[in-house]
């Protein structure tokens, strides 16, 4: 038997079934990638919009969520990463065409 105190929290034990089957139409199912998210002030203002949640309670989701994680992922996790067209985090790539070819190609 686990000790729930110690056990990191999931979606289900801080969001409703509803909330959760609207987040995972969005492709977001676990807590990491929920708190990537709300690194974000669109990304807190989308999920209180899609998920019905005031600023408070989406604060009390992600205190619950980051508080099971080691503090290292969750500090990750929280520093908003610089996104390109439609928000895709595109690798560097150096054995392919270069960004003018990929820009174009869009």
């Amino acid at each position: 038997m686990t000790d729930d105190s110690t056990r990191p929290a999931t979606l289900a034990d801080v969001l409703s079934a509803h909330q959760i089957t609207l987040l995972k139409e969005q492709w977001i199912e676990t807590p990491e990638q929920f708190l990537s998210v709300v690194a974000t002030q669109e990304g807190r203002a989308g999920l209180c919009v899609l998920l019905a949640l005031d600023e408070e309670r989406l604060q009390d989701c992600v205190k619950r969520l980051s508080d099971g994680l080691p503090s290292d992922v969750v500090e990750r996790l929280q520093s908003p990463q610089p996104g390109g067209q439609l928000g895709v985090i595109w690798p560097k790539r150096t054995d392919g065409p270069n960004d003018a070819e990929q820009e174009g190609s869009a």
